[in-house]
């Protein structure tokens, strides 16, 4: 890549993040725009790597009762992938996206949070490449203050997509890493804290992916020690 002197740059990176709020300390109604953009530059050896993101969302926040929450948003992006060595690897995706979520919470001691979530994505590189994704969500927070806490989500996600080959570049990121049709996430995490200083971790997640008949089990534990 060249600067506007003329010399060889072998990276370059900008990132643009703005939002304009309104009302933003209001515990009833609230807006907020968020524009961003990130550029990265990159000159390797066999050529170079540029990876865009152009970003604007707007988000619409209501909440009726102390406890409810009704929030909405909507977004508009285009992402890029541009590599001199690997053709297969470009593409430009635009993205639009509206999700609508309610929120239950009562203080900090538990939080749910219910979500729908359609996209419909466009590969303009080809403009061959569609998607469109539907996906409901549904996340559980329960918190002992100075205990721990205890945290559930599922998300069902159906995807549809026109292409043929699903193990693409494109593919992966149209379709958030799952393959088309009907795929089902899970996960459970388990905090407790023993004492002052001392914290376990207990994590658990699952999956069942369209066109794999296998389910996917993974768990873990991790100790941690505060001094």
């Amino acid at each position: 890549f060249a600067s506007k002197s003329g010399e060889s740059v072998p990276a370059y990176q900008n990132n643009i993040y703005q939002g304009v709020f309104f009302n933003k300390t209001s515990a009833v109604f609230g807006m907020q725009y968020i524009l961003q953009y990130n550029e990265q530059r990159q000159l390797l050896f066999n050529g170079g790597d540029e990876r865009k993101l152009n970003s604007n969302e707007v988000l619409l926040r209501y909440s009726p009762i102390k406890i409810l929450t009704w929030q909405n948003t909507f977004s508009n992006s285009v992402k890029i992938n541009n590599s001199a060595a690997f053709e297969s690897r470009n593409f430009s995706i635009t993205s639009k996206v509206a999700k609508s979520e309610l929120i239950f919470q009562t203080g900090t001691k538990w939080r749910i949070n219910i979500a729908f979530k359609y996209s419909e994505r466009q590969n303009d590189l080809t403009s061959k490449e569609q998607a469109k994704v539907q996906e409901v969500a549904l996340d559980f927070k329960y918190n002992q203050s100075q205990k721990g806490s205890l945290l559930f989500n599922f998300s069902y996600t159906n995807n549809q997509y026109n292409a043929i080959n699903d193990n693409s570049t494109v593919a992966f990121e149209m379709l958030n890493g799952l393959n088309r049709g009907q795929n089902f996430i899970w996960g459970l995490n388990y905090r407790v804290n023993l004492n002052s200083y001392l914290q376990i971790n207990l994590n658990y997640n699952g999956r069942q992916v369209a066109g794999n008949k296998q389910t996917i089990h993974t768990g873990g534990i991790q100790a941690g020690a505060y001094f």
